[in-house]
C-alpha cells in the first residue's frame, strides 16, 4: 500500500479530498483540498451494508461541503468517558431540540451499545427546492411563522427525520438579506404544528 503523500501522481492530479482543521481534536472538512479548493467529496453510505461509511469513523467530527463551497451536513463526534455497567446491552441515547419538552420524546439512541465513540448529524441542508421560500413556504408578515405549502411535513425532514423544538432553522437564498443565515445557527424553534403542510413558529 502506498500513502497518498507519497504518490507524486496522486498529489498532482487528485488532490486530497479533506482537510483536518485540528488533528488533536478531531476536526475535518470534507470537500474541501489543502489549497482551499472545494471538491465536492463526501464519504458514500451505500443501504446495501449493514453499517455504513460516515459510522466507521472514530474520534473525530467533520463539515461536508460541495463542490461550490456550500456547507452540506455537519458530522458531530460524540465521544463519552469512563464505562457502561453493560457495555454490551446499554445503548446510549441523545436529544436534539430542548430536553425540558416533554410532550414527545426527541431521544434518539446511539447505533452502537457500551461507550460511545460515534459520529452524528447534527444537520443537513435540504435539498433545492425543498421547502422553497418561492413555491412552497409561506413567512408570516412578522417573519416568525413559516408555513409549508409544498405537500411537505416538518415533523419528518431534517436530522434524524424531524425539525424539533429547541432546535434551529435556517434560511438560504432569501429575497430580504436580513432574513438570510447563511451558516449561521439560523432561528431558534419554538413550536411546530406537524402534519402535511404545517408550520413553524421561530
Amino acid at each position: 500500500m502506498r500513502d497518498f503523500k507519497d504518490d507524486d501522481f496522486l498529489v498532482a492530479n487528485a488532490p486530497m479530498m479533506m482537510i483536518a482543521i485540528d488533528n488533536d481534536a478531531g476536526k475535518y472538512i470534507f470537500g474541501q483540498d489543502a489549497s482551499g479548493n472545494f471538491n465536492g467529496w463526501a464519504p458514500k453510505d451505500d443501504a446495501a451494508f449493514s453499517i455504513n461509511t460516515r459510522k466507521l469513523m472514530r474520534s473525530g467530527g467533520w463539515a461536508e461541503r460541495d463542490a461550490s463551497g456550500n456547507l452540506q451536513a455537519v458530522e458531530s463526534g460524540i465521544v463519552t468517558l469512563g464505562s457502561f455497567e453493560d457495555p454490551a446491552n446499554d445503548t446510549a441515547y441523545y436529544i436534539f431540540g430542548d430536553p425540558r419538552d416533554t410532550t414527545v420524546d426527541n431521544s434518539v439512541n446511539f447505533d452502537f451499545a457500551g461507550p460511545v465513540n460515534e459520529a452524528i448529524r447534527s444537520y443537513e441542508r435540504l435539498a433545492d427546492g425543498a421547502a422553497n421560500g418561492g413555491t412552497g413556504l409561506t413567512i408570516s408578515a412578522d417573519g416568525r411563522t413559516l408555513t409549508r405549502s409544498d405537500g411537505g411535513d416538518w415533523t419528518t425532514e431534517g436530522v434524524d427525520a424531524s425539525f424539533v423544538v429547541g432546535g434551529r432553522v435556517g434560511i438560504r437564498d432569501a429575497e430580504n438579506a436580513t432574513s438570510d443565515t447563511g451558516e449561521n445557527n439560523g432561528f431558534l424553534i419554538t413550536s411546530i404544528t406537524g402534519g402535511v403542510d404545517g408550520s413553524i413558529t421561530v
